[in-house]
């Protein structure tokens, strides 16, 4: 390999690093915004220290007390029907997910047309997608599924470095070809995800917007 070229990956490999770099910050950033709007800031002390409380006595050691009757006359507590109870936790929208019977969302756009070369590896970034929504993050769907989509691209990265390392081992200048255009492709597909705004406003509906 020529001076020029070793010049050439060695800019890309740079660029790369610091495109990793980037989306890592923008992901802690996401993260920090989004738990910032759902839980508040931090008091201004710092989180309240728990006071440490005597464990409670095993059941089989406590002394059994007897519920005194109610009077005859005593007026029964009017209990409030199920349906009309309300869960803070059940009110927000469900993440799509099978139990829902809402379908798997497509793998987005942008990684389909920066692997459109490579169908098996968007097949296996739709199973990724198809297994996410069967237990979907319930606090943050969005970034659970983009998180599950950069594992697996990252597998891709692993493969792919090692076709090329074997394809040099081999010396068919055509097979290193192809290995070295299917390991630039992951790599950018890593580092070049996009907004993926379809999915967020998949996943997370009206809180996106």
């Amino acid at each position: 390999m020529s001076d020029a070229q070793e010049s050439r990956y060695a800019a890309l490999a740079r660029r790369v690093v610091e495109a990793h770099a980037a989306q890592l910050l923008h992901d802690v950033q996401r993260i920090n915004e989004r738990t910032l709007r759902e839980l508040g800031p931090l008091p201004r002390g710092g989180l309240p220290v728990q006071v440490k409380r005597k464990p409670k006595p095993a059941p089989w050691a406590q002394s059994v007390q007897h519920s005194t009757p109610p009077h005859v006359d005593a007026r029964p507590v009017p209990r409030v029907p199920i349906a009309e109870r309300k869960n803070l936790a059940m009110s927000r929208p469900a993440a799509p997910s099978v139990e829902n019977d809402l379908p798997a969302p497509l793998v987005p756009q942008e990684l389909c047309e920066i692997l459109q070369e490579y169908p098996e590896l968007i097949q296996r970034l739709q199973d990724v997608l198809d297994d996410y929504v069967r237990r979907p993050n319930p606090i943050t769907p969005f970034d659970g599924a983009i998180w599950a989509l950069e594992g697996r691209l990252e597998s891709f990265i692993s493969e792919a470095h090692e076709e090329l390392e074997s394809a040099k081992l081999e010396g068919v200048s055509q097979r290193i070809e192809i290995a070295k255009n299917k390991d630039f492709a992951v790599g950018y597909a890593r580092f070049n995800m996009g907004a993926m705004s379809e999915l967020r406003s998949y996943l997370e509906g009206e809180e996106s917007r």
